[in-house]
């Protein structure tokens, strides 16, 4: 894995437990309306495991969140689209 999948796999993680804590849900709570496992799910936030599609799905769904927005390489800080290798023109 490159270093920029593990960057994003972060980043991703972190958008995934923000937005848990901003609906007031414990990793369990999202796990079982995710249907999967809090073990799993806690590795996910952490950025030590990446989720197939069907898992980020469930997740966006339990999120009240479309999967684009969960899976968004958007920079928050600059408000613009990262292309491959964090080429900001993609």
């Amino acid at each position: 894995m490159s270093a920029d999948d593990e960057t994003y796999l972060r980043h991703l993680g972190a958008r995934l437990r923000l937005r848990r804590l901003a609906l007031r849900m414990s990793q369990q709570d999202l796990a079982d309306a995710a249907g999967l496992s809090r073990v799993f799910l806690s590795a996910v936030e952490r950025g030590r495991h990446g989720a197939n599609v069907l898992a980020l799905r469930h997740l966006a769904t339990a999120l009240r969140m479309t999967l684009r927005d969960l899976v968004s390489e958007q920079d928050t800080a600059g408000g613009r689209q990262k292309g491959p290798a964090g080429d900001p023109h993609r």
